[in-house]
């Protein structure tokens, strides 16, 4: 009877035990055609897409620029401004160059290249180098040449871009980080609407 028992006891372990065993590993054969699969593969790198609209010529808009005060080393705030300027964008036919300055402005504009162009934005940098001694060109509040010397040039970093609301609107964002010699550093944003002329 105890050989009966043992027995039985160990078909009913050996049941228990079995359902958790992984299945087989069986190897499915490839097949000499491949399976046709729901959607076409893409060859081909998709096409960066052009302009939908075109930026080519002189915008104008009211801009707000706010502006942060900060200084190096002590994490002390100075001052925060906020104002707004009527400026003006003249863009070239290639859509390449960003000519830019405030309309109060009488001297020559900023020149910028476009870095980056998609169906309705387009982006533009400004970059100096922070200098104790550059030669450069003076200039009054107004923009008429004072005269030229050397002068401090401090760090500036700017990105502008363009996003197109309309054939003739468009939003325009700026971001822009200056540090100067005494350590102060100014971060701007400026932010408005422009109509095409």
């Amino acid at each position: 009877m105890k050989g009966k028992r043992n027995v039985l006891l160990t078909a009913v372990v050996l049941l228990l035990v079995t359902h958790r065993l992984p299945a087989p590993i069986t190897e499915i054969p490839e097949s000499p055609t491949p399976a046709l699969s729901a959607a076409p593969e893409q060859t081909s790198k998709p096409k960066a897409k052009r302009l939908s609209r075109s930026f080519a010529g002189k915008w104008t808009g009211t801009l707000r620029i706010e502006t942060q005060d900060s200084y190096r080393g002590n994490n002390a705030k100075g001052q925060h401004r906020v104002s707004s300027e009527l400026w003006i964008f003249d863009i070239s036919a290639d859509q390449k160059i960003v000519s830019f300055h405030r309309a109060a402005w009488k001297g020559p504009p900023t020149r910028a290249a476009v870095i980056r162009a998609s169906e309705d934005t387009l982006t533009w940098v400004e970059k100096t180098t922070a200098s104790a001694s550059v030669p450069i060109d003076f200039y009054n509040a107004n923009g008429r040449k004072t005269g030229t010397g050397t002068g401090i040039r401090p760090d500036y970093d700017a990105t502008w871009t363009m996003h197109a609301i309309s054939d003739t609107t468009a939003s325009l964002v700026c971001k822009s980080n200056t540090e100067d010699i005494y350590a102060r550093i100014t971060d701007a944003r400026i932010t408005g609407t422009l109509k095409r002329n």
